[in-house]
């Protein structure tokens, strides 16, 4: 599993929550760059994981998600959950369980 390091090229993002910016202005007439729609990204997504995390905790369940479980068939329906400042969407899920000893339902994330 790899990690894309946003700071290197092409993305060339060095945002940082340390220089406390809080916006970034397009000059009328000046193309934007790839780079300042970049930051503008991570500026935004810094604000809202650092709202979030007021209100939610890392692994929180958003919406859905619910459990049910019939015989050896573990269903857990579609839903959104709170993850290091990202709302993510989870699809429905049908597992099998073995019945055999003690069994934990996780939910993984995965860097595609």
């Amino acid at each position: 599993m790899s990690t894309i390091d946003s700071s290197l090229a092409p993305y060339y993002d060095d945002y940082n929550k340390s220089k406390s910016f809080v916006r970034i202005l397009a000059n009328p007439g000046k193309v934007a760059q790839a780079r300042e729609f970049t930051q503008v990204q991570s500026m935004f997504l810094d604000f809202l994981s650092r709202l979030g995390n007021v209100v939610l905790k890392s692994g929180s369940i958003v919406d859905g998600c619910e459990l049910t479980i019939v015989g050896y068939t573990a269903t857990i329906s579609a839903g959104d959950i709170y993850f290091n400042g990202i709302v993510y969407s989870v699809p429905e899920t049908v597992l099998t369980l073995t019945n055999v000893g003690k069994e934990q339902i996780c939910l993984e994330l995965m860097k595609v």
